[in-house]
């Protein structure tokens, strides 16, 4: 340590000497300040609030911006034309936060934060920053309750077939945790018979006895208000088909193996086919599984995809069964209890078809309804996937798709489609089709609407495209159905 001192003084004295001799020999002395630090590129971001704000309420913002400085921050509405309005202001930590409290929209609008030119310290300004605009929903607090078959039963073990009429709230926007009082009329009076709380897509759901009258109300909550939902009055349900897949075997009277050519609307299939050996049936469940096909295992399939490009498997079997033969219906409720499995590079579905076959430009006369499909733990944003396929006028496919990020709201927390059982389900009408997960509606589609009798499928199948995220160590995987019904108003 005392070196290192003595190192600088020398350093130090060795300068001021040589300054000095430049001085005496009248030489122009040049003195330079410490070079400023290079230019840091400005970034800002405004983030979506984490729940939809209602409209004349107070909500928070949060944002970020490149600073190490205390700044003031500017949240404004952008309208048409460009034109800014200041909303509300706030300041930048020396980190770059900012919050906007107290923010309040009467409608849903284009936000933007503006941070202003400042002065920071003489030598280094701080120049203009905003942040890209992003859109707020504010929506006005409403609500509504449905009569429905029994069709929410989430739980990690099979179970028998519920029978109990139930009704569903949902509200909207959403409040988790917000409590939900269930009440019944009786004579003039309403009275509270069952309590709950919203979930993440702001549903609750009840079991209830049937031909009596409910309404459901949200409680109020900090500056929120109470709402009471309109009423409705529950029925009885007896399913026109059902299937609980008791014993040991597929009932063959209504299931029968689908043939599988590979040329399939949803994408070819050229190293899979159809086989009862990747199926089975054993404690109250039908296992939908894959496997090694046992005929072809000495060779090689090799596969060409237009977005994923070329590839090799083992050849395999897959689980497809309909009921063809043996059932099918026009308009009603379709459901399925079904626990998915987990890995990626198969998929399993549960879905719907005309009985004889489509028409181009005619899906009245027919269309494929996905009640369900799940490609495995990460993808589709967490999700499930629900969807309508028909053909043009021309004979080409045209998907119709529901929103899969929505469906992943409509589990308890900590749950996943592979730890529990969950009932999947289309309300078919001759106006529209509506699907739901446990009672949850996530999507309504008015398009393609079918009138014709269909039939049900279950499968899980390894579609080419997948095929480059099949794990051989995860073949044994399958996901289990517990049971299928139908209700028919």
């Amino acid at each position: 340590m005392t070196m290192l001192r003595t190192r600088r003084r020398s350093a130090a004295a060795t300068t001021t000497s040589l300054v000095v001799a430049l001085v005496r020999a009248a030489l122009p002395v040049v003195l330079l300040a410490p070079s400023a630090p290079a230019a840091q590129a400005a970034y800002a971001r405004l983030y979506a609030p984490r729940t939809t704000p209602m409209a004349g309420l107070p909500f928070t913002l949060k944002g970020i911006i490149t600073s190490d400085v205390k700044r003031p921050i500017k949240l404004q509405v952008v309208g048409a034309g460009g034109a800014a309005t200041t909303v509300a202001k706030s300041t930048a930590t020396r980190r770059g936060t900012f919050t906007f409290r107290g923010v309040v929209l009467k409608r849903s609008a284009t936000l933007v934060a503006v941070a202003p030119r400042f002065r920071g310290t003489l030598q280094h300004p701080k120049p203009k920053v905003s942040t890209a605009p992003i859109v707020v929903e504010a929506v006005q607090q409403s609500g509504s309750l449905v009569a429905l078959p029994p069709i929410a039963q989430q739980g990690a073990n099979p179970e028998a077939p519920s029978n109990a009429a139930q009704v569903v709230a949902s509200f909207r926007p959403a409040r988790p945790g917000r409590r939900v009082q269930l009440q019944q009329k009786s004579r003039r009076t309403w009275r509270t018979v069952a309590r709950g709380v919203q979930d993440g897509g702001g549903f609750a759901s009840f079991s209830v006895r049937p031909g009596r009258t409910f309404c459901a109300v949200a409680r109020p909550t900090g500056k929120i208000p109470a709402l009471m939902t309109g009423a409705v009055t529950s029925r009885s349900w007896k399913p026109v088909f059902e299937d609980s897949f008791s014993g040991d075997a597929l009932d063959t009277s209504v299931w029968g193996d689908r043939p599988n050519d590979g040329t399939e609307v949803l994408g070819k299939r050229t190293c899979a086919r159809a086989d009862a050996a990747a199926r089975s049936v054993s404690g109250g469940t039908l296992r939908l599984g894959i496997g090694l096909d046992p005929s072809r295992a000495s060779e090689t399939c090799h596969y060409s995809t237009a977005r994923y490009g070329d590839g090799a498997s083992p050849y395999l079997v897959n689980t497809q069964i309909d009921s063809r033969k043996g059932y099918h219906f026009t308009h009603g409720f379709a459901a399925a209890r079904i626990k998915w499995q987990r890995p990626k590079g198969m998929h399993g579905g549960f879905w719907l078809q005309p009985l004889k076959g489509t028409t181009a430009g005619r899906p009245d006369l027919g269309a494929e309804v996905d009640v369900v499909e799940h490609f495995g733990d990460d993808t589709l944003k967490g999700g499930v996937g629900s969807f309508v396929h028909y053909p043009d006028a021309n004979g080409a496919n045209v998907p119709l798709a529901a929103d899969p990020a929505r469906t992943a709201m409509l589990k308890p927390r900590g749950d996943q489609w592979w730890s529990s059982y969950h009932v999947f389900s289309v309300e078919w009408t001759p106006k529209q089709y509506v699907f739901r997960v446990d009672g949850r509606e996530f999507w309504r589609e008015s398009r393609a609407v079918s009138q014709v009798g269909q039939y049900l499928l279950l499968s899980m199948l390894t579609s080419d495209y997948e095929l480059k995220d099949l794990d051989p160590a995860e073949h044994a995987a399958a996901a289990n159905v517990d049971w299928v019904r139908v209700w028919q108003t």
